[in-house]
């Protein structure tokens, strides 16, 4: 389905004119090319494209992890080439939440420290922070496991503190980059209806990138990235995301 948005809403993010290219040596390799959209808030939207052809690299560059070659991205009124890297930093850590394919889980920590670790520039007392994260992993089913290192839990348990830990910031804007894309059906299913309990809860605006795992019914509109070029997709739920390019 494609949400009507109204027009005297603005865009939580913009871009403009985006491109991307590498060097590889003399060769240059371009993965993006002009992409201009945009994403209103409280909207969930869907960035499908096959594996290589850029949807990691738009992620990068829409958190301010990377530069573009050319273009721009304004968040919230604000356009990222005036910031500076302590800047974007700062957007990081409270508004943009980043939920990585790799999910970055500190191999050492508990469960309950990596949620815990998400607030840690944002609330002062650790009594506090750890009572957050407790609460938020009881609520994804993950209280029996608050004490657990990543590497005694499951794919999907270790996909729910990675989403806890972006969640628990409350961040305006979440970026997911295949948070389905390991687990079987069973466990992505129950970690949908977690994930998007919590966004329908706080109007919080979702992008997610895939090649095809996520289920359309959760967006508003779909995206198609194909071969650095961005496209809307009108998509009716007749096939497989994967078989519509």
């Amino acid at each position: 389905m494609i949400r009507e948005n109204d027009l005297t809403t603005p865009a939580l993010l913009q871009c403009r004119n985006l491109s991307k290219t590498f060097h590889l040596g003399l060769r240059k390799l371009e993965v993006l090319r002009h992409i201009d959209f945009q994403i209103y808030p409280g909207e969930t939207v869907l960035l499908f494209g096959k594996c290589g052809h850029g949807k990691s690299v738009l992620l990068s560059l829409l958190c301010g992890l990377d530069q573009p070659t050319t273009g721009d991205i304004n968040f919230d009124g604000t356009w990222f080439h005036s910031c500076t890297q302590n800047q974007l930093a700062y957007l990081r850590r409270t508004q943009i939440g980043i939920i990585f394919q790799n999910l970055n889980l500190l191999p050492k920590w508990t469960a309950l420290e990596n949620v815990a670790a998400g607030l840690e520039d944002v609330v002062s007392s650790t009594k506090t922070r750890y009572s957050l994260a407790q609460n938020l992993l009881e609520e994804m089913g993950m209280g029996s496991r608050l004490d657990h290192l990543p590497i005694e839990l499951s794919m999907g348990e270790q996909q729910r503190v990675a989403i806890a830990r972006t969640l628990i910031r409350e961040p305006k804007l979440i970026l997911a980059d295949e948070p389905t894309g390991d687990l079987d059906a069973v466990t992505a299913g129950q970690i949908l209806h977690i994930f998007h309990s919590y966004l329908k809860k706080t109007n919080s605006t979702l992008l997610v990138a895939t090649h095809g795992i996520y289920p359309d019914t959760k967006c508003d509109r779909i995206l198609n990235l194909n071969h650095g070029s961005l496209s809307q997709l009108v998509y009716q739920n007749t096939e497989p995301l994967w078989k519509v390019v």
